[in-house]
């Protein structure tokens, strides 16, 4: 579904001044045109004891209406201004000092070239204009970053089939420079891409400090169209306040309730916001709704913590390899169970997406899709694919009941390991059957927590999994 346009671009005519108001401009000039600059501000004046001829270019993205604004608008009755097409036939002829305030229509996008007589004595200071766009967006997505932090433009135009420019609408927030979206301070932000081709494409960008406000939101990074999830916030600094003023919030394709319950209306991403009124303070995150497993070009977490199973897939070209504190986590374990006379070896970790196709379809073609999907991970949906899960010893139930099996159960969360799949009981929650060689690392804290209190990681982060498709 199309988003209708709602908001005006400010823009400012960037007096860059051409004397040939005929001249040509490349088409490959839109994939860097950031023209639209609203804090470079301009400012034009007649030269004192003479009249002067200035000539802006102008680009349109497409059809809209353009209003004109000035902090010093000073001019003669004799002054004109013109609006030229690309090719220099003169569209519009008109007194300068009608424009301070008018709209104009545009009927087609493309450029145009403003041409103003000034006349001795005229000025014009800080000359800016709004910019509508009557197109719909193709696609709308906000994100949230820090300040500092950068994102590639092309993760959000993949559906351009030609060169693109962008319109940025607050460049000391965030700005676009070699293909990345860059966050400068905190903020909101406006970036809007257009095709040549005439996609368009808007991106709400959301800045925060670099360092902690002070309360955080926990939850995952992802939502299934359709769908919920009951957000909560922690503070830093450990405490709880329960008497404070607290405020949900979202922009993008989804509602959030005043307790923090998101729901994914569309696919595309979002950002989540919540606001301590008391403390004055806040935290935002990107959320991203998707309808496809193939829609996944980020690593899904929950509360930071990573994660892969039927309900939370993985990017196709994900491709981590093995964990190195995983593995520096196995051979310490690995080597204080040999010294109590136990031997461990791996025989599966690290698969990629491509490897577990191979080892889906060996046990799809054994015993069918059903039963399957029960003892094997579908390609994209495996934990193996993480770099964080090792299979050790043996692949069959009955190693539970050897000394290692044993000694595993008891001791792998010292070493920041848990038992991904721990009990008969516990296929209904996390999805696959009892596989007591199967080690997750979570890291020592909490391994530890999930040992003691005898949890499923699903349990642990209040999460399901089960396949939607």
């Amino acid at each position: 579904m199309k988003t209708l346009k709602k908001i005006s671009v400010i823009a400012v005519l960037i007096l860059s001044l051409c004397f040939a108001a005929t001249a040509s401009y490349a088409a490959s000039d839109l994939t860097t045109a950031q023209q639209y600059n609203p804090l470079s501000r301009a400012s034009m004046s007649a030269s004192s004891g003479k009249a002067e001829t200035r000539t802006l270019r102008v680009y349109l993205p497409s059809a809209g209406k353009i209003t004109f604004y000035a902090d010093k608008f000073s001019v003669s009755d004799k002054s004109t201004y013109s609006i030229l097409s690309s090719k220099g036939a003169d569209l519009l002829t008109s007194r300068l000092s009608t424009l301070k305030g008018k709209t104009i229509k545009f009927l087609g996008g493309g450029t145009y070239y403003f041409r103003f007589s000034l006349t001795a004595g005229d000025n014009i200071a800080n000359l800016l204009y709004t910019y509508d766009s009557d197109n719909a967006f193709d696609e709308t997505h906000s994100i949230a970053l820090r300040k500092g932090e950068t994102v590639p433009v092309k993760k959000y135009v993949k559906s351009f089939k030609s060169n693109y420019m962008y319109i940025v609408s607050n460049v000391r927030i965030a700005t676009v420079k070699n293909g990345q979206i860059s966050a400068i301070k905190p903020g909101n932000n406006t970036i809007e891409a257009f095709s040549s081709t005439g996609e368009h494409v808007k991106i709400n960008v959301f800045v925060s400090d670099s360092v902690s406000s002070g309360i955080e939101i926990q939850g995952a990074n992802m939502i299934w169209k359709g769908e919920s999830f009951n957000y909560t916030y922690s503070y830093t600094d450990g405490k709880t306040y329960t008497d404070h003023e607290i405020v949900w919030s979202v922009s993008g394709n989804g509602t959030v309730t005043k307790k923090g319950k998101l729901t994914a209306n569309a696919k595309g991403d979002a950002v989540l916001t919540v606001t301590d009124k008391t403390a004055g303070m806040s935290s935002s995150m990107t959320v991203h709704f998707i309808s496809d497993a193939s829609e996944v070009d980020f690593v899904p977490t929950i509360n930071g913590i990573q994660i892969a199973n039927k309900t939370y897939p993985l990017p196709s070209d994900y491709d981590p390899g093995l964990d190195k504190d995983t593995l520096a986590a196995y051979n310490k374990m690995a080597a204080d169970a040999a010294k109590e006379g136990l031997s461990f070896n791996i025989i599966s970790s690290y698969r990629s997406y491509n490897k577990q196709v191979q080892t889906y379809n060996h046990w799809k073609s054994l015993y069918g899709k059903a039963e399957a999907d029960r003892c094997s991970a579908r390609p994209g949906f495996s934990e193996h694919q993480l770099g964080l899960a090792i299979d050790v010893n043996s692949c069959y139930t009955s190693f539970a009941y050897t000394k290692e099996g044993k000694w595993l159960a008891k001791n792998c969360w010292k070493y920041g390991f848990i038992l991904r799949y721990p009990s008969v009981a516990a296929e209904k929650i996390t999805g696959y059957i009892y596989e007591p060689w199967h080690i997750r690392y979570v890291g020592t804290e909490l391994a530890k927590k999930l040992y003691q209190s005898g949890q499923t990681l699903e349990e642990y982060l209040g999460v399901d999994s089960y396949y939607r498709q």
